[in-house]
């Protein structure tokens, strides 16, 4: 049976996950990193894989399947910081040996 704390907290994950979209279209948009550290993002990634196995104990199944797609939306976000940090670094590499 599918309790409403489940409901609830699949809610907060689906939301989380479309913030985390907000979060990749301005950053393709910009194609720069300003402000912002892979490393908040990672340590949270680490959380979500540990709720992976948690809401399987609290049996809460929907909250479950949500995490995998908040989990992909967020691998998906901290690849692109790396992408485009790495980019810059090249571009002002080869702006110095000009």
């Amino acid at each position: 049976m599918i309790e409403w704390q489940d409901i609830v907290n699949a809610a907060f994950l689906f939301g989380a996950t479309l913030f985390m979209g907000l979060n990749i279209n301005q950053l393709y948009k910009d194609k720069l990193v300003r402000g912002v550290s892979a490393w908040p993002f990672i340590y949270f990634l680490s959380w979500n894989f540990y709720s992976l196995y948690y809401l399987v104990h609290l049996n809460q199944l929907v909250s479950f399947v949500l995490e995998f797609g908040f989990i992909a939306v967020s691998l998906f976000y901290v690849g692109q910081i790396l992408h485009y940090q790495r980019v810059e670094k090249q571009l002002m590499r080869i702006n110095q040996n000009k």
